[in-house]
Formats: C-alpha cells, sequence, structure tokens
C-alpha cells in the first residue's frame, strides 16, 4: 500500500493537484485506473472502428 501511496502523491504533485488523505487512496487509485481504462478503451475503439 506504500508504494500506491507514494505512485498517487507523486503523480498528484506532478499535476500540481491536492495528495488524497491516507484514507482515499485506494478510491483514488481505482478512480484513476478506470479513467485510463475507459481512456485506453475509448482509444481503440476509434482506431479499430475509423481506420
Amino acid at each position: 500500500m506504500k508504494f500506491l501511496t507514494d505512485l498517487i502523491n507523486g503523480l498528484h504533485y506532478s499535476l500540481g493537484i491536492s495528495t488524497p488523505r491516507p484514507e482515499q487512496v485506494r478510491m483514488v487509485v481505482l478512480v484513476w485506473l478506470v479513467s485510463i481504462l475507459v481512456i485506453i478503451g475509448a482509444m481503440y475503439l476509434l482506431v479499430r472502428y475509423e481506420f
């Protein structure tokens, strides 16, 4: 869990947004992962069906 906390804190610091409290880290990781998967899935579908 320490690795994920450090990863999320580094990501938030690099983007210039506030870091989550320790009890929120799991939810933030879940939100980031779902967001990334949705974006990649949408890009895949656009490339697959447009080209």
